[in-house]
């Protein structure tokens, strides 16, 4: 998923920085989609919107730990978000 929305946002002309836990993986992420690579600290306080591409029980920790750099920031996570069937189907 960060692959391919940093991919596309690279060629929409934006500039992009990969940040995450393993530098190699990093370094390849960033090099699929002509992004700069950086460890999580680094993408915590890069640019105008934050992507977090992590497992969903990742998430919450990871949230929680970047607060601060994150605050009135643009974010947008893609980890799935529990839900419930209803009678019409999800809540």
């Amino acid at each position: 998923m960060a692959t391919a929305l940093g991919g596309a946002w690279v060629r929409a002309g934006h500039q992009v920085l990969v940040g995450g836990r393993n530098g190699a993986a990093t370094a390849v992420a960033a090099a699929r989609t002509g992004a700069a690579a950086g460890d999580l600290s680094e993408a915590s306080t890069w640019g105008e919107a934050v992507l977090m591409a992590v497992p969903a029980d990742s998430a919450p920790k990871l949230a929680a730990e970047f607060a601060a750099p994150l605050a009135g920031v643009g974010r947008c996570s893609t980890a799935p978000f529990p839900w419930r069937p209803a009678r019409t189907g999800p809540s």
